[in-house]
């Protein structure tokens, strides 16, 4: 027998996901150009100050390893998704290696929503989950609309909550 080599798509992920919004894919393509831009300043810094070949070559395989990243970044985000089902929660990412974390409700002890200052520029944020048995987070779900993540937010802790009373 062959194995199948889509698994991950089977019946029990096959329900629609939710997309990430389309403006999070700028907040992303700006978070990197500003890794790049400041990768690529402190390469010129040392180059000016030494003025060796090495910085050059260092200088051109850094701007090309960033770019590649960010292409990388571009093309993963229309993997990013997540649905809240009936017990769990689901969240699926990745472009070259996919993926996909469930947590049970049941499991779930807290939730957080954090804003950086670039997400509130773009009305984005995150969705960050602790589970028990852990110290760290689980898993996050990063680029929600605000409202969204708001709305998904209070009805976990609706459905953690009634969970938890029975």
């Amino acid at each position: 027998l062959k194995p199948n080599a889509n698994r991950m798509n089977n019946t029990l992920y096959s329900q629609e996901l939710s997309s990430l919004p389309p403006r999070s894919r700028n907040k992303e393509l700006l978070v990197n150009i500003i890794a790049v831009c400041v990768v690529s300043i402190a390469c010129w810094v040392g180059w000016m100050f030494t003025a060796h070949l090495f910085f050059n070559v260092l200088i051109g395989f850094v701007q090309l390893l960033l770019v590649f990243f960010v292409y990388i970044e571009y093309k993963a985000f229309s993997f990013k998704k997540y649905r809240v089902r009936e017990s769990d929660v689901l969240y699926q990412k990745g472009f070259l290696f996919r993926k996909i974390t469930l947590i049970p409700f049941n499991r779930i002890q807290h939730i957080e929503m954090t804003q950086g200052p670039i997400e509130r520029q773009y009305n984005l944020a995150t969705l960050v989950f602790f589970t028990a048995g852990g110290m760290s987070s689980d898993m996050e779900i990063g680029n929600l609309d605000a409202d969204e993540a708001i709305r998904v937010r209070e009805e976990l802790i609706a459905k953690v909550g009634s969970i938890r009373e029975e």
